[in-house]
């Protein structure tokens, strides 16, 4: 029920994009792109106002209304439309700049721009206002976002933490697909992707921004200043994330004993493809237990209960540059709880290190299997 639930949830920030981008962003492109090759024709303002509405935001809506008269082939038309954009909205000051300059106009002609395969069809201005096009990919870009990216881990995951039919009662671990494979993959692909992400939607926003408080006041951008340097920095960790994982490729940890042993060990080897030369530098590895805990309110919140680190070495071995680890884990700890639980405990497997050109980085491997076995690890 849960995984229905959280595409449908995340279905509605999907459509929001979805919508926003079919019926917003894209026919306002489309428009300005058709409205370029009509023709300029001289017409008589006829009337023209400034409407109001409250928002209910505690600000105003304005949108420019103006009636004029033109002529086409010999036949008189009276066109209304002002702008790219039909609606009203409070973005800059578009609305009250066009009601001053149509107040300038008085008896005099003006320019208007007719449609030459549908006279009937006119325009007084067709400049294009990129501070509406952002406000609409705003929408478009984190609900579209969002929504995607949530019902893609959705159905990715909607089949994790579901006990298996065939497993064995005495090894509790044999339940749940995650604790078959005693080999695990570290995360870091995917924090790699959302960082990345989070990146480019912050410089988005920001850069939209930028050129629509360009066109305001240079108060605005003062004010941007800030926002454009925590864009700079999320810009530059992703890049630094993504060259680390580029010089160490995938780090795949085998667990040695498998499962992680309460009152024995849990350790395992960590590898680096062969291809790359050096081994990375200053490793650290920690072993965490955590206690997850989900609050009434919907929150969530992690304590750390266990905790060891030590520093080791890497060896050269058959497959390339491997680390072997192993720490003792008291007897009085407790089993991990099932993958993927809002509440219980959780073991975690975290590397810490520096590339060979001084990238620091982390991988960190979840939902590690730890019972009570006695094991100890095959290596010394």
């Amino acid at each position: 029920m849960g995984k229905y639930f959280g595409l449908i949830f995340f279905g509605i920030f999907a459509a929001v994009g979805v919508r926003m981008f079919a019926f917003n962003s894209m026919p306002m492109i489309v428009d300005w792109v058709k409205i370029q090759s009509w023709q300029p024709v001289q017409a008589s303002l006829i009337d023209h106002s400034i409407a109001y509405s409250h928002n209910g935001e505690g600000s105003f809506n304005y949108k420019v209304k103006a009636s004029y008269e033109y002529h086409y082939n010999n036949h008189k038309y009276i066109g209304k439309r002002v702008g790219i954009n039909r609606g009203s909205d409070n973005i800059g000051s578009y609305h009250k700049d066009m009601r001053q300059k149509l107040s300038r106009v008085g008896n005099k002609p003006m320019t208007v721009w007719v449609n030459p395969n549908e006279p009937s069809q006119a325009i007084i201005d067709r400049s294009f206002r990129y501070g509406v096009l952002f406000f609409y990919l705003f929408f478009v870009v984190v609900f579209g976002g969002i929504g995607f990216c949530g019902m893609y881990f959705v159905w990715k995951y909607r089949n994790a933490g579901n006990k298996l039919v065939n497993n064995d009662p005495e090894k509790p671990w044999t339940e749940y697909a995650e604790w078959l494979d005693p080999i695990k993959k570290d995360n870091q692909r995917t924090a790699n992707f959302a960082g990345l992400g989070l990146a480019l939607i912050w410089n988005f926003l920001i850069i939209g921004s930028f050129f629509a408080a360009i066109k305001e006041s240079w108060f605005y951008v003062i004010v941007l200043l800030p926002f454009i340097a925590v864009g700079i920095y999320l810009l530059y960790k992703s890049i630094e994330m993504i060259r680390s994982y580029r010089q160490t490729g995938l780090m795949p940890l085998s667990l040695d004993p498998f499962p992680g042993s309460i009152g024995g060990q849990l350790g395992g080897v960590i590898y680096v493809d062969k291809r790359f030369t050096a081994p990375p530098k200053n490793t650290q590895i920690e072993v965490q237990s955590v206690r997850k805990i989900h609050h009434d309110d919907g929150d969530s919140s992690e304590r750390n209960i266990w905790y060891q680190a030590e520093n080791f070495d890497w060896e050269m071995g058959e497959y390339g540059w491997q680390l072997r680890f192993y720490f003792e884990i008291p007897d009085d700890k407790s089993i991990s709880s099932p993958p993927l639980s809002s509440n219980g405990i959780e073991w975690k497997v975290i590397l810490k290190a520096e590339t060979e050109s001084g990238i620091k980085f982390e991988r960190c491997y979840d939902d590690i299997p730890v019972f009570a076995t006695g094991q100890n690890a095959s290596f010394k």
